[in-house]
């Protein structure tokens, strides 16, 4: 005689219903491993658009500073003749003054250069980047700080000056301590001659 089941029913379990479940964990590693290297790819390819712009100012910086410094001293070569022969005082203090104005001029563009630069966008934790950013600001700063100095009657050896070249020495190496590309590096070679 056969027992009277009490309404269940007998399952026989044969392991299948648990094979999605352990499968899953598997998955989800996978995604997040695959999620973190995207991540890190996005990243490093951000990283770099950060350093090429960074160049990419500070490549015109320098042109701006180094034209700025040719029109100053080609203003000073221009007078230098009546500079040195005239006898009168008005005659030498009117040219010393164009001279002044000639690097008071210069001085808009070289701020316009160092604006450009404190506005390029940098993720806060490429430190390097950052650290490039502010020494290339510290060498744009040195800059205007020496032709705000030539512009009220300074000596013009002043646009050239041991700080600015320190300056420009430290902005080199950190903006190659970023790990720019090697077009980048041509680049930098380039407008910082030692």
């Amino acid at each position: 005689m056969v027992p009277a089941s009490s309404g269940s029913t007998d399952v026989i379990d044969d392991g299948r219903a648990e094979r999605p479940r352990r499968r899953w964990p598997f998955v989800v590693l996978a995604a997040v491993v695959a999620l973190a290297l995207t991540a890190g790819w996005l990243d490093q390819a951000r990283k770099h658009a950060e350093v090429h712009d960074l160049v990419s100012k500070t490549v015109q910086a320098q042109q701006t500073i180094e034209g700025a410094r040719k029109v100053v001293l080609s203003t000073r070569q221009y007078t230098m003749p009546l500079l040195v022969s005239s006898s009168s005082v008005t005659v030498r203090l009117g040219l010393q003054r164009l001279i002044e104005q000639s690097a008071a001029r210069e001085l808009t563009q070289l701020r316009d250069a160092r604006d450009s630069i404190a506005d390029a966008s940098i993720l806060p934790w490429h430190h390097d980047v950052r650290d490039a950013k502010r020494a290339d600001l510290a060498y744009l700063d040195q800059s205007i700080a020496d032709f705000e100095q030539v512009a009220h009657g300074a000596d013009l050896a002043l646009l050239t000056s041991p700080a600015a070249t320190t300056a420009a020495t430290m902005a080199r190496h950190a903006l190659r301590s970023t790990e720019p590309s090697w077009q980048d590096i041509r680049r930098l070679t380039d407008i910082f001659k030692p």
